[in-house]
C-alpha cells in the first residue's frame, strides 16, 4: 500500500523524537536563520512497521530575508535519539535558490538501504545553516513524501537506473505461473476426457 505523508512537527535545535510529544502537527514547516540554532527539523510520525520512501517533494509557500551562509535542506532517517541513520535525499537543496510557489521534486539516494524506514526510526527534513544562525532568512515550506510498505529495488534499464517494487518484479513471474497452472489444468481435463 502507498501512503502520502504531509503533516509534521517543526523542532529547532534537537531532533530527538521526544520533542514531538504533546505538540500539534502542522502542514508546513517554519525554518529561519535567526532562531538561535543552525539546525531545524520537520519531523514526521514514526511508523510502526517498515516503510520505504518512494518519492518526495516540497513547496515553498513563502520566503523572506536572506542568510550569508548556505541553507541546504536534506531528507533524513533518524533514530529516536535524533542520530542520523541514513540520508534519503541525494545531497542537499539550497532553499534560498529554490523557486517559491511551485513543487520541487527531491532526488532520492540510489542506495536502497537509505530509503528504508525501520521500526525505531523516523523521517525528518533537516534545514541546516552551514555557517551558523545569521541573517534574517525565513522559509515556510510544505512537504509531501510518498512511502510504501513494498521494498523498492534498483535495477538498470537501458543504462537508466529504475526503482521497482517487489510486486512489480514478481508480477511477470506470477503471470507466467498462472499460465502454467492453466495449461496444466487443460492438459489434465483432456486426459480425463480421453479416458472416458
Amino acid at each position: 500500500s502507498t501512503e502520502f505523508w504531509r503533516l509534521g512537527v517543526t523542532s529547532e535545535g534537537g531532533a530527538a523524537y521526544s520533542v514531538t510529544q504533546g505538540r500539534l502537527v502542522h502542514p508546513a514547516a517554519a525554518f529561519g536563520s535567526n532562531r538561535g540554532t543552525a539546525d531545524v527539523y520537520y519531523i514526521f510520525s514514526a511508523p510502526g512497521s517498515q516503510r520505504t520512501v518512494q518519492a518526495a517533494s516540497f513547496h515553498i509557500l513563502s520566503r523572506t530575508g536572506t542568510s550569508p551562509n548556505d541553507a541546504p535542506l536534506t531528507l533524513e532517517i533518524l533514530d529516536y535519539a535524533g542520530t542520523v541513520q541514513h540520508t534519503v535525499s541525494n545531497g542537499g537543496i539550497d532553499v534560498q535558490q529554490t523557486p517559491v510557489g511551485t513543487w520541487t521534486p527531491i532526488t532520492l539516494s540510489d542506495t536502497e538501504a537509505n530509503l528504508e524506514i525501520a521500526p525505531g526510526g523516523f523521517l525528518a527534513f533537516h534545514f541546516r545553516l552551514s555557517g551558523g544562525p545569521t541573517g534574517d532568512l525565513a522559509v515556510y515550506p510544505a512537504f509531501e513524501v510518498e512511502v510504501s510498505d513494498l521494498t523498492r529495488q534498483i535495477i538498470p534499464v537501458g543504462g537508466v537506473v529504475a526503482r521497482v517494487s517487489r510486486f512489480e518484479l514478481l508480477a511477470p513471474w506470477a503471470g507466467l505461473a498462472l499460465l502454467g497452472l492453466m495449461a496444466t489444468g487443460i492438459l489434465l481435463i483432456r486426459r480425463q476426457s480421453q479416458k472416458t
